[in-house]
Parts: structure tokens; C-alpha cells; sequence
């Protein structure tokens, strides 16, 4: 390997890209980008730019040609390598945000430094402690420090997207990759955040991956990147992707975690990253790798040292909101902060019925459901296809 791949940021050399029986995706894709250089990929909505990104974070593998993030080649690491250097090299920001909403802004914005020591020494490095790494992070993106303490859940859209930033930037990753993360934003809140991100990247001398399909964008990046003469099959979610393959949480982050999920001592899933199981199941971001047979949890039921089991399971959406196939024990064992979940309206499932549906607050007020409706369940979450489940619809209670 010789030396300008080893001081990259990112190369890619001839990929190329395809899904089953499709047409090629990405064509003798090559690129080269230097640390602290920017990359603006454009292109309309559905033509395949968040398929790139799974790539280049190593989520969906390289069929043909090479990746190098910081001198390593994607195609030469195991998948627990890959997630390491997700984890240490690479900042990413959500069009959705991903932030888990009942930690605090604080826990949000460190969570990287909490799970990867190396992106912890480098914020110490950086700042001389952890907390003025994360002080400057706020005040650099103009977030009060009275928010500090509050749950995620509880910000306006604008305050979680500057949160993710400075979750994506603490730590000076090498790389910090975004997927429209102002799309929600008019033109002149969109331009005041694009010269933040910048600024941080060129401070940090961190390359910043951009992708948007707004091209007045564009003129303010280093590079470009048009491909909007792609054929979009299917996008992949990387929402979990900086967490996975982390076997432990900071001690200090205990309290505001057990608050989201307190009453529960163990959660159960099929063998793989246990903060990918975490996210998943407790906070419905990501998707499960693997599952677990439905006898498994009669099994545990049986144990003697088990109280109670909650099943959960997801994969299913309406709208592109979650949806948790569950039982009635959801509601009578889980608690948010301390108590349990809180009816407005009608009652909880009862098992018999496997086609009741239970609104969260912010579904109902959104799409103004009533009682007694009936609705389609969608099979597939993110930004993939998805097949409607019109001919077995189910009746909000």
C-alpha cells in the first residue's frame, strides 16, 4: 500500500455496483478525497446517493473494485473490524437525526467518546477534556448550554440537527458523513448550517461526505459528485451504523439510559452487537441483523428466574414510522422515565386480537387516526421498498 492511499481520507478506486438481476448502480466509480477536503454528492430524490454512503461505511460489502477509508481496504477487514473503524473514523449525520430520545443532549453528543476510546483521547487531545471538547462543540453550533440536560426528545427539529452534528464531529473522526441533513430546513437556515459543518470539518481537518439533492450547495465543497444518472433499486439505512459491535456503555451514561428502559434487567436477541440489539429493541433505531425463533420466548417465560418477557419486533412501518409488533405486556411491564406507558385514548392490545394497533402520540397527532379506523401495515422500514399489507388492515384502538 503506498503512501498517498495511507494519507487519504477516502479512495475508491473502479466500483462498481449492483443488485441481483438489476442493472449496474455505480459504474468504474473512481475518487480520491485528502482529510479536511469536501465531497458534495448530488442528484434527485431515489437515484441511489445514500446507496454510496452504505458502501463507503462498509455496510453493504464492495462487489467489485477497492475502498479505503484512512489507509485500510474495507474489502480486507472482518465485519467487527469494519465496525471499529465505522465507530473511530466516521461521524454521521441523519436526515432523521438518530439521536436516542431519552438520553440527553450531553450522553447524545458524547456517546462516541463513551464507545470508542480513541475518539475520546482525540477530543482530549483536541480540547484538554472531554467537556470542553463538548463545550465548544455547542457554542461553535449556536446550542444554549441550558439544553444540556434535557432528553433529546424534548428539542425542536433544529436543536436535534445541531446535536447530531456535534455528536457526529466530537472526537475528530476522520471522516463525517451526511445524508440530507438539511433537507428540512429552508434556504437560508440551510446555507447558515452548511458553513458551520464546513468550518468544523476544516478545523478538524476532517473530510466532510455530503449528500443533498440541492445543488445550490454545491459551489461551497471542493468536490463534486453527480449521479443522478444512476438507477435507484434500493437505499439501506446505516442509522446504527457508529454504534455497532460496542460491548459497553460509560458508567456516567447509566442513569440517563436506565430512565428509558428502567424495570428491564435484560434484553434478549440473536447472537451479534449488543448495542445494535440495545438500539434496536429499547430505542427502534436500525434494524436486527439476526432473530430469534418465537419459541425461544416460551422458553424464557418457563424459566423460574424470569419474572416476565416482553416480545418485540420490528421491521414493519406505516408512513415510514416504526412499527412494534408486540403483546399486551408491553404496556403493563415497560416503563419510560420511571412510568408506564400513558393511554389518551381507547385501551391497550389485547392478545386475542393480532390485528389491534395502538397510536404513539406523535403518529396520532400527525396523521389525525381515529378510534376505530382501519389502516394498512407496510412490510419494510427506512428507505427501501416496502409491500402494503392492504388485504389484513388493522383497527386503531
Amino acid at each position: 500500500m503506498n503512501t498517498t492511499i495511507n494519507t487519504l481520507a477516502v479512495k475508491i478506486s473502479h466500483l462498481q455496483f449492483s443488485w441481483p438481476g438489476q442493472t449496474p448502480l455505480i459504474k468504474d466509480l473512481s475518487l480520491a478525497l485528502d482529510a479536511g477536503e469536501s465531497l458534495f454528492i448530488s442528484g434527485p430524490s431515489g437515484c441511489g446517493k445514500s446507496t454510496l454512503l452504505n458502501i463507503l461505511a462498509g455496510v453493504i460489502p464492495v462487489q467489485e473494485g477497492k475502498i479505503w477509508i484512512h489507509g485500510r481496504l474495507l474489502s480486507e477487514l472482518s465485519n467487527t473490524a469494519k465496525d471499529q473503524l465505522r465507530g473511530e473514523e466516521m461521524g454521521f449525520i441523519f436526515q432523521q437525526f438518530n439521536l436516542i430520545p431519552y438520553l440527553s443532549v450531553t450522553d447524545n453528543i458524547l456517546l462516541p467518546t463513551y464507545l470508542y476510546p480513541k475518539r475520546l483521547h482525540a477530543a482530549v487531545a483536541q480540547h484538554g477534556s472531554v467537556t470542553h471538547a463538548l463545550q465548544y462543540l455547542v457554542d461553535r453550533l449556536g446550542l444554549s448550554q441550558s439544553l444540556l440536560q434535557q432528553a433529546a426528545h424534548q428539542l425542536s427539529i433544529g436543536q436535534q440537527q445541531r446535536v447530531a452534528a456535534a455528536r457526529a464531529f466530537i472526537g475528530k473522526p476522520s471522516i463525517v458523513i451526511a445524508d440530507e441533513p438539511t433537507s428540512s430546513l429552508d434556504w437560508n437556515n440551510q446555507s447558515q448550517l452548511m458553513d458551520l459543518f464546513l468550518g468544523l470539518a476544516d478545523e478538524q481537518n476532517t473530510a466532510l461526505m455530503m449528500v443533498s439533492h440541492d445543488e445550490r450547495l454545491s459551489p461551497r465543497f471542493d468536490h463534486t459528485l453527480a449521479v443522478n444518472q444512476w438507477a435507484m433499486v434500493l437505499s439501506t439505512a446505516i442509522s446504527v451504523a457508529i454504534l455497532l459491535g460496542v460491548f459497553k456503555i460509560r458508567d456516567d451514561t447509566k442513569t440517563s439510559f436506565s430512565n428509558a428502559i428502567s424495570g428491564v434487567d435484560l434484553v434478549v436477541g440473536a447472537k451479534g452487537s449488543p448495542t445494535e440489539l440495545i438500539l434496536y429493541s429499547v430505542f427502534h433505531i436500525g434494524r436486527a441483523s439476526n432473530t430469534i425463533p418465537a419459541s425461544l420466548e416460551k422458553t424464557l417465560v418457563d424459566l423460574r428466574q424470569v419474572a416476565w418477557v416482553v416480545p418485540v419486533q420490528l421491521g414493519d412501518s406505516y408512513r415510514n414510522y416504526p412499527v412494534v409488533g408486540t403483546s399486551i405486556d408491553f404496556f403493563k411491564r415497560v416503563k419510560a422515565q420511571g412510568r408506564h406507558l400513558q393511554l389518551a385514548q381507547g385501551y391497550a392490545l389485547s392478545d386475542p386480537h393480532l390485528f389491534d394497533v395502538v397510536l404513539g402520540h406523535t403518529v396520532a397527532k400527525n396523521t389525525q387516526h381515529r378510534i376505530g379506523e382501519q389502516i394498512a401495515i407496510s412490510h419494510g422500514s427506512g428507505s427501501g421498498p416496502k409491500q402494503d399489507h392492504s388485504n389484513s388492515p388493522f383497527r386503531i384502538i
